[in-house]
């Protein structure tokens, strides 16, 4: 009895550890600047940088916590319909996309100005709807489920969206691809911290709080519940500290946001491999325009890419979960556990990936990486080990969804700063695409099998790897009839 107290308190203290991470970030910041060999001159710092850091962390623990293994639980034994969980994921990426026209919307009216004050709204109001949560598991009707949902995810992505404006803005488009690594580091720590405190709640012994009425039992679930209030209340408080980086600036900061969209000389000097040795000495301005002109095709590239990958994770990646537990029997421990162990791989894989990227290339470490989460889908469906499973479906996450930081990187570098809030939006704005593609998923799997829409989704995403060394091969082509006719031309002037 005596143990089992302790054990409760040491783990309420964990809980509430979580609630300050400033030590948690600012460890995280020290170890990135010297992994990466980053001198204390080239630390670009804002006043919104850790505010933007606490609510990216809040927010990832209370989406990992809710979304999606308790929420498919609770559907899934509520209505016990596999195609309705597919319409509720498809909801989920319809309101992304809402949310992601709303910030189109910003960008088109030029309101950018007025960004930092959609988290602070959108906190209380995402705070207000998770009450409401209590009363939606007491309704049998799959239609307020529904509303629930999309509005929930609408409101969601217009807020990160917002987050993320704010970071690039705030920080200046030199030291972009440095802070959107960071986020995503501490956007992984937030998911492993979600599964992380669903085990411990799970394993306190204190009496439960209030009686959930859904069909759904976990134990401790209104612990659970209460935690992600308090999270909520707490990210509404940091959300208050953002401030207005379109505010008169000291002009080192204009002149780092003013920075040029290609890269810079250490850049260069990394992407050896991917870019023709010019001398810039020797180029014209029209040449310069060549080349910028030449790259600026990669955002569209980036995006075409990610098109093709949303059809094939609609398709299967949110089946994993029911897969597992179906055909392997996986306990739900065992699942949150595998879980938390994705973000602690992948959060180790994302300053690998990154220093590969400052040696080999943006584009190169994108692509092996995506190579590597396809041959992993592939042994998903072949193996019939349930620990073996397990570690796969670890892996291929990690591979999958680490280069995110560099596409987007990628995206805002070689684009027109104007167009930044265009290309942001436009990752949610292409999630329409994935809600068709999660409902037509969830159809195959009812008459298919499971196995059938993995097999579509390695196809899928195998046509999206043939994307990039298409379009390489053919700048490769152009640019060795630039030097050719540069050279001539040099030539005749001689």
């Amino acid at each position: 009895m005596v143990t089992s107290r302790y054990t409760d308190v040491a783990i309420w203290l964990i809980l509430l550890m979580q609630t300050t991470p400033q030590k948690l970030i600012d460890g995280l910041l020290r170890f990135y600047w010297w992994f990466n060999g980053i001198n204390e001159e080239d630390r670009k710092d804002h006043s919104n940088t850790m505010p933007i850091l606490h609510i990216v962390f809040f927010t990832d623990i209370i989406q990992s916590m809710v979304f999606p293994t308790v929420v498919d639980m609770c559907l899934f034994r509520m209505f016990s319909d596999r195609v309705f969980l597919s319409w509720i994921t498809g909801i989920h990426h319809l309101g992304a996309a809402f949310g992601g026209f709303l910030a189109w919307g910003v960008s088109y009216w030029k309101l950018e100005r007025h960004l930092y004050r959609v988290p602070k709204v959108a906190s209380v109001y995402l705070t207000l709807h998770m009450i409401y949560f209590l009363r939606i598991l007491e309704m049998n009707s799959m239609w307020y489920h529904i509303m629930w949902h999309g509005i929930y995810y609408a409101v969601y992505s217009f807020s990160q969206l917002a987050v993320c404006n704010l970071m690039v803005t705030s920080v200046g488009t030199k030291h972009t691809g440095t802070y959107l690594t960071i986020s995503s580091a501490v956007a992984r720590l937030g998911n492993i911290s979600g599964p992380a405190t669903l085990i411990l709640v799970s394993a306190l012994n204190t009496t439960g709080i209030v009686k959930f009425k859904s069909s759904f039992r976990m134990k401790n679930a209104d612990i659970a519940y209460m935690f992600v209030l308090l999270l909520s209340v707490i990210r509404v408080v940091h959300t208050f500290s953002l401030h207005n980086p379109y505010k008169p600036r000291s002009r080192h900061t204009l002149d780092d946001a003013k920075a040029a969209m290609l890269p810079t000389t250490n850049e260069n000097n990394t992407n050896v491999a991917m870019t023709p040795s010019i001398d810039s000495s020797d180029m014209t301005e029209d040449d310069f325009h060549m080349v910028n002109e030449r790259y600026h095709v990669l955002p569209y590239v980036i995006f075409s890419i990610n098109i093709l990958s949303l059809i094939g994770a609609g398709l299967s990646i949110r089946f994993m979960f029911m897969y597992m537990v179906a055909k392997f029997q996986v306990p739900y421990r065992q699942m949150w556990f595998a879980n938390m162990c994705g973000p602690i791989v992948s959060t180790v894989g994302l300053f690998v990936i990154d220093k590969q990227a400052r040696k080999y290339g943006k584009l190169v470490t994108i692509l092996t990486s995506k190579f590597i989460a396809l041959l992993l889908l592939y042994a998903f469906i072949q193996v019939d080990n349930p620990a073996l499973v397990l570690v796969i479906y670890v892996l291929r996450f990690t591979f999958q969804n680490t280069p995110m930081a560099l596409k987007t990187t990628v995206m805002l570098k070689y684009s027109s700063k104007n167009a930044n809030g265009y290309w942001l939006a436009s990752d949610q704005i292409s999630r329409v695409i994935m809600f068709v593609s999660t409902i037509l998923g969830g159809h195959l799997s009812k008459y298919g099998g499971l196995e059938y829409c993995f097999k579509a989704t390695s196809k899928l995403q195998q046509k999206a790897e043939n994307h990039v060394p298409q379009w390489y091969s053919t700048q490769q082509h152009n640019s060795y009839c630039y030097h050719v006719s540069s050279s001539f031309l040099m030539f005749e002037a001689m």
